[in-house]
């Protein structure tokens, strides 16, 4: 289904369309599809994270010895409003927001009032978020779960063996975004601006073997 187009005075049509699984494609000039993920690292959103940072709402989760306690502020609020502006103002109450915590009357007026929360959930209920930054040993370098990793208690584990006090994540399913990103991420290979950047000129010029300055060159323009 056709979501967006972008038809310049000159230059190239972009089309963004998604498909019965929710993975959000672009197509410039009309050529072949790939995944919209790829041309956003080509402007510059390289990584899992910085894709997840630009256009999800983060939580920061605290990890302690005995749970999870998630940080929440204002714009949990301001989320649930949008979503009410877009079905017409029609608010739902006590809406349901993610890991099994919802906006109640009570903590909508502390959110609005001192503008943070800091709940604890059960680790179970976390299963409808993706980590949203790399999780790093800081001994070897090693990624040990990329951004967009869905959430697990073998995940927290992990993290608080390598003494990880906090975390990032985000609530696809929750979020105004929806889970359309997070499920495009999956089926995108590629992790680096340049590669995005080759593989936009492969979809433009098939047969054409790109280098770094010709597929550069042919992005720009």
């Amino acid at each position: 289904s056709l979501l967006a187009k972008i038809v310049p005075y000159r230059g190239s049509w972009i089309e963004f369309e998604f498909d019965k699984k929710q993975i959000l494609y672009v197509r410039i000039d009309r050529k072949r599809r790939f995944p919209a993920t790829v041309f956003l690292r080509a402007l510059g959103l390289e990584s899992n994270a910085e894709l997840l940072a630009r256009l999800y709402h983060l939580i920061t989760a605290r990890l302690t010895e005995d749970g999870v306690r998630l940080c929440l502020d204002r714009r949990v609020v301001e989320v649930e409003d949008r979503k009410a502006s877009a079905t017409f103002g029609k608010r739902v109450p006590n809406p349901e927001l993610f890991a099994g915590l919802r906006l109640d009357a009570s903590l909508r007026e502390r959110l609005e009032r001192t503008g943070a929360a800091e709940l604890p959930v059960a680790e179970d209920d976390l299963v409808d978020g993706v980590l949203a930054e790399d999780l790093i040993d800081p001994g070897t370098g090693e990624v040990i779960a990329e951004a967009n990793t869905g959430l697990s208690s073998e995940l927290f584990a992990r993290a608080r063996a390598l003494g990880r006090q906090e975390m990032q994540l985000a609530f696809p399913a929750w979020d105004t975004t929806g889970e359309i990103l997070s499920r495009t991420i999956e089926k995108d290979p590629i992790r680096t601006r340049i590669d995005a950047i080759m593989e936009v000129y492969r979809r433009l010029r098939p047969g054409d073997p790109p280098t770094e300055e010709s597929a550069t060159a042919l992005f720009d323009g």
